[in-house]
């Protein structure tokens, strides 16, 4: 996960006096799957407190709001709905949450505080920063800033542009949006708009020429941990990319052996491995033979690589037979 902070090119009206002021908006990339997952909006600059609070909002569910519809309620895999509102004590949004296990920031003093730092540690996170003079350790999120300004900011009054050529005549007089109203509005604008937006310059592993959601990978990466994710969203992802035909019905950690596989297909790690241990788990998880062929049918396998798939079956499950 990547955590940056970057000035709001809109100058927004103060809440108490109503002035127009400058805020800096925190934000925390999951890099792996592109999901926006906890951002902080702060008159000025940030504070120490402010990046603990944004690392707490990563781990906790976001609520919804007034005004959202079913659409951007989360459908979690494996687990109710009902389930995570009763833990968390309200009705959570369709915004991933989780433990972060890496943390990646520049070298601001904030980022040094020994108070986040603490915080980080007590959280169990490796901190990893990025290299000085190094703006491509962190490229993710400086490109998301720059998909925020543009399909968001730009749109808004009192938008001051990056440099003085697109500063408009009076940016100040034209603020009329609050800071209460602006972080509404970016809360509502990552949960409909960015986490279902296809993304054109990241892609997963298994379909590395496919265009994705930062939703599908996250979804993914749950039933490649081994939990069931609902089959409205594993069925049309298993047709687009892995065969023509109908999928069979599946277990919970069939979608893993494949994500397995194919990712080490690209990979080129020890492919004929990677073939014996998913065709041992996709025996477990109930696939018979026929429905590994239609699975085999990929283009991205090699000739020689299906022909190692299917013996391998074959070995794993003398006695199955196609229905």
């Amino acid at each position: 996960m990547a955590l940056d902070t970057t000035p709001v090119p809109v100058k927004v009206l103060d809440d108490v006096f109503g002035e127009p002021v400058t805020v800096s908006l925190t934000l925390a990339l999951d890099v792996y799957t592109r999901s926006i997952v906890a951002f902080r909006l702060n008159v000025g600059s940030d504070t120490k407190v402010d990046v603990a609070m944004v690392l707490r909002d990563v781990m906790m569910p976001l609520p919804m709001r007034p005004g959202w519809g079913e659409e951007m309620a989360w459908p979690y895999p494996g687990v109710p709905a009902a389930v995570v509102a009763g833990f968390a004590g309200y009705e959570p949004a369709g915004l991933p949450f989780f433990a972060p296990e890496t943390l990646t920031t520049d070298h601001g003093s904030v980022y040094k505080n020994h108070h986040v730092v603490e915080v980080e540690r007590l959280l169990g996170c490796n901190i990893l920063p990025a290299r000085a003079m190094r703006p491509t350790d962190k490229q993710a999120v400086e490109r998301c800033f720059g998909a925020v300004r543009a399909l968001l900011f730009e749109a808004l009054l009192g938008y001051t542009g990056v440099d003085v050529a697109d500063r408009g005549k009076d940016p100040e007089a034209d603020a009329v949006v609050s800071v209460g109203r602006v972080e509404h509005l970016i809360a509502s604008w990552v949960v409909r708009v960015w986490q279902n937006r296809l993304l054109a310059e990241h892609a997963p592993p298994w379909a590395p020429d496919q265009r994705h959601s930062p939703i599908e990978p996250y979804l993914c990466w749950h039933e490649l941990e081994g939990q069931a994710a609902q089959r409205t969203y594993l069925a049309p992802l298993l047709r687009g990319h892995y065969a023509e035909s109908d999928i069979p019905p599946f277990r919970s950690d069939a979608l893993g052996c494949l994500m397995l596989l194919a990712s080490e297909f690209l990979d080129a790690r020890s492919p004929d491995a990677a073939v014996g241990r998913a065709s041992k788990l996709l025996v477990r998880s109930g696939f018979t033979r026929q429905h590994v062929r239609l699975l085999a049918n990929t283009p991205r396998l090699s000739d020689r690589m299906r022909m190692v798939l299917l013996t391998k079956v074959e070995e794993a499950s003398p006695d199955t037979s196609g229905p």
